[in-house]
């Protein structure tokens, strides 16, 4: 289905419910609503608008559209079907990137809430959220 201002205006004026957020701008927490639509019926999530209905619009950069790197991509693809791998495990499997490199990447997803280590170090294993 194709979007149109009239579409988007018509939504707007449903307002939110079981199945429509509206999100003012877009930020971390932006993965939870995300996530509950996806472990439901799912729904829509407007960007730019406040919970009054406002159109305000979102200011994108880089850093808000590109949120992952190639290597996190391969991490988290790596991740999904090895969920019990060390960083020693991925530096060995993923080309060019160091233990350190491992390292600094998952604490990096981790930050971006799309991987969470669920159990200890040892023994325990990764979840990935979201990508």
């Amino acid at each position: 289905m194709k979007w149109t201002d009239e579409r988007l205006k018509l939504l707007i004026e449903q307002g939110e419910g079981y199945d429509l957020e509206f999100k003012e701008s877009f930020s971390k927490k932006i993965g939870v609503e995300i996530c509950a639509f996806a472990n439901g019926n799912g729904g829509k999530i407007l960007l730019g608008i406040t919970d009054r209905g406002v159109m305000k619009g979102v200011n994108t950069t880089q850093k808000t559209t590109q949120k992952t790197t190639r290597k996190q991509d391969e991490i988290i693809d790596y991740l999904r079907e090895h969920p019990f791998a060390s960083r020693k495990e991925l530096a060995e499997k993923i080309d060019k990137i160091t233990e350190n490199g491992v390292k600094y990447n998952l604490k990096r997803l981790k930050e971006l809430g799309i991987i969470k280590r669920v159990g200890p170090d040892k023994g325990g294993h990764w979840e990935v959220i979201t990508s």
